[in-house]
C-alpha cells in the first residue's frame, strides 16, 4: 500500500497528486455518493447479524422442541412398558382366582358326590346326617339307590327317635307323619298322594291303639269316621270302652279275666291253660294301678310297665326275659327318658345313665353312675 492508497482508501480514483490542484468539491460529491454505501454496508451487517442470531436461536429452539419431543415418546414407552406389564400382572392374578375357584368348585362337586353316596341302612338306604360315637344325632334324610327321598327322621344325643319321622310319597309328598317321644312313637297320620289327611290316631308299639279317625280309601272329600283299635287289632266300641274302663277302674274285672292276691298286691288279667298269659295289671290296696305285666305261659316276657308310687306321672318299661328282670328305662309323664341301665338279682347293676333336660329343650344333658348290686359305686363327669 502507497502513501496515496492511505490517504483515501475509499476512492477509487487514484488520489492527486501533491503537487497537483485539488478539486475539493469534486472530493466532496465523491464522498457523499461514497458515504451512504458505507451506511448501508453497516446496515447489511447488522441485518447479517440479526439473522445469524435469529437463526441461533431458531436453531436452539429447535433442539428443545426435540428433547421435549424425546422426553413424551419416552414416556409413552414407559406407560406402554408398564400398562402391559400391568396387564400381566392382573392376568396371573386373575388366573390364580379362577383355578382357586375352579378348584374349589370340583372339590365341592367330589364332596357332594362322596356325600350322595350316604351311608347304607339295614332296609337298603342311603342314610344322610351326622353321626357321633356311632350314634345318629339331629336330623336324617334316607333315600333309595336312585336318589329318591324316603323318610326324615330326628334323632336324640343318644340315637333315639324324637320329635317327628315323616315319609314320602315318589311325588315328595307326604306319606306318614309319625309323632315321637324319646323312641316311642305316640300317634300317627296318613296323607293321600295329593296331600289330604286320611287317618289319624295314636300308637302303641307302633302298632294303632285307641280312637281312630279316618275317611274311605281313595276317597278325599269323604267325611272322616271313628274306628277303634286294641294294639292293632280293630274293635268294637264296647270292648274299647271296657279297656278304657279298666284303666281308669284297674280293680274292676272284666269279662274273662280272673283276680288273684298276693301280698298286698291284686292281680288282674286272663288265663290260657291255667296259666297267666297277656297282659295283667297289679293294684295296690288304695285301688291305684302301679304295674302292667306282660306274660307268657305264666312267666314275665317281653315289656312290663311299672307306675311310680309318686303323683308325678313316672313309669318304667322293664324288659324280662324267662321271667329274669334284664332292663329298665324310666319316663316322666310327657314320656321323656330319665334312667336307663341293667339289673342283676333284680337290682341296679353296672352303668345306668341319668337325664336331666334344660327348660324348653328336647335334648337332655347326661351323667353316669355305676351301681354294684343296686349300691351306689361311682359317680362319672
Amino acid at each position: 500500500m502507497t502513501e496515496n492508497d492511505k490517504f483515501c482508501p475509499e476512492c477509487k480514483s487514484p488520489p492527486p497528486k501533491i503537487w497537483q490542484k485539488v478539486d475539493l468539491e469534486n472530493i466532496r460529491k465523491k464522498i457523499r455518493k461514497a458515504e451512504p454505501k458505507s451506511n448501508a454496508f453497516r446496515n447489511f451487517e447488522e441485518t447479517k447479524e440479526k439473522e445469524s442470531k435469529l437463526e441461533f436461536f431458531d436453531y436452539s429452539r429447535d433442539q428443545d422442541l426435540n428433547i421435549e419431543k424425546e422426553n413424551r415418546n419416552r414416556y409413552k414407552r414407559l406407560i406402554i412398558v408398564g400398562v402391559f406389564f400391568m396387564f400381566i400382572l392382573f392376568s396371573i392374578i386373575a388366573y390364580s382366582i379362577y383355578t382357586d375357584a375352579k378348584n374349589k368348585e370340583v372339590n365341592e362337586e367330589f364332596s357332594v358326590k362322596e356325600e350322595e353316596k350316604g351311608l347304607i341302612q339295614d332296609d337298603g338306604t342311603y342314610g344322610f346326617g351326622e353321626e357321633k360315637n356311632g350314634k345318629k344325632v339331629g336330623k336324617w334324610n334316607f333315600k333309595s339307590a336312585n336318589g329318591i327321598l324316603l323318610r326324615t327322621e330326628e334323632f336324640d344325643s343318644n340315637g333315639l327317635n324324637i320329635n317327628s319321622l315323616l315319609i314320602y310319597y315318589p311325588n315328595g309328598n307326604i306319606k306318614e307323619k309319625r309323632y315321637i317321644t324319646v323312641g316311642k312313637q305316640d300317634s300317627l297320620e296318613e296323607y293321600s298322594e295329593t296331600g289330604v289327611l286320611m287317618k289319624k290316631g295314636s300308637l302303641k308299639d307302633n302298632l294303632p291303639h285307641g280312637e281312630w279317625q279316618m275317611r274311605e280309601a281313595n276317597m278325599d272329600s269323604a267325611a272322616f269316621k271313628t274306628v277303634y283299635y286294641l294294639e292293632g287289632k280293630e274293635v268294637s266300641k264296647q270292648q274299647f270302652d271296657m279297656l278304657r274302663n279298666a284303666q281308669a277302674n284297674p280293680v274292676l274285672v272284666h269279662e274273662g279275666e280272673e283276680k288273684e292276691e298276693s301280698k298286698g298286691f291284686t292281680y288282674i288279667g286272663k288265663k290260657k291253660d291255667n296259666k297267666r298269659d297277656g297282659v295283667w295289671r297289679v293294684v295296690d290296696a288304695k285301688g291305684s294301678l302301679r304295674e302292667e305285666i306282660t306274660y307268657e305261659n305264666g312267666i314275665r316276657e317281653g315289656e312290663n310297665k311299672k307306675y311310680s308310687q309318686k303323683t308325678d306321672g313316672t313309669y318304667e318299661i322293664r324288659i324280662y326275659k324267662n321271667d329274669i328282670l334284664i332292663s329298665g328305662k324310666w319316663y316322666n309323664k310327657e314320656n321323656k327318658i330319665l334312667s336307663e341301665g341293667k339289673y342283676k338279682n333284680n337290682q341296679r347293676h353296672g352303668i345306668w345313665i341319668l337325664y336331666n333336660y334344660m327348660k324348653n329343650s328336647d335334648i337332655p344333658r347326661e351323667k353316669k353312675t355305676e351301681y354294684n348290686l343296686g349300691k351306689e359305686v361311682k359317680r362319672m363327669p
